[in-house]
């Protein structure tokens, strides 16, 4: 068996997970500053989505240059939840998941009982909003890849 798929299969088993080893889940103290942390990254996200309202950086032409943007930003924003953390190999995806997870609520809720706080136009909310899932896409595939990268190396 190839010795990068044994040691993805032990990474993943309950063996593993109770072996003392590092598990995919996060402990309470990696959860306490992840989830901070990730209502700090939604609010500056959404106060960024308010700020630029008016400028017209999401839709046509800009919303590329805008998506574009988001490839680094996204990047370095799913290293600093590694950093902040505390993630060992195997729990970037984890660390992400729940990162989003917080940032989803955090979004339901404002987008259902205070739209205002992404500019309030239902353009500009929309757009924004595009915006926010292409973010998330890239926050799961930036996990991924580092992941992936992590177990090449072995």
């Amino acid at each position: 068996m190839n010795p990068k798929v044994r040691t993805l299969q032990q990474s993943v088993s309950v063996d593993h997970w109770n072996s003392g080893q590092t598990s995919l889940f996060l402990k309470s103290s990696q959860l306490l500053r992840v989830i901070p942390f990730s209502v700090l990254l939604w609010f500056v996200a959404a106060i960024f989505i308010q700020s630029v309202k008016g400028i017209g950086i999401f839709g046509g032409t800009n919303g590329v240059l805008t998506f574009l943007v988001l490839i680094p930003v996204s990047w370095i924003s799913v290293l600093a939840i590694r950093w902040v953390g505390g993630l060992q190999k195997g729990q970037t995806i984890s660390g992400v998941t729940v990162g989003l997870a917080t940032a989803t609520f955090l979004d339901a809720v404002a987008l259902t009982w205070t739209p205002g706080l992404y500019g309030g136009e239902p353009q500009h909310v929309l757009f924004g909003g595009a915006s926010i899932l292409w973010g998330v896409g890239l926050f799961l595939l930036s996990a991924y890849i580092l992941e992936m990268n992590d177990f090449r190396r072995g």
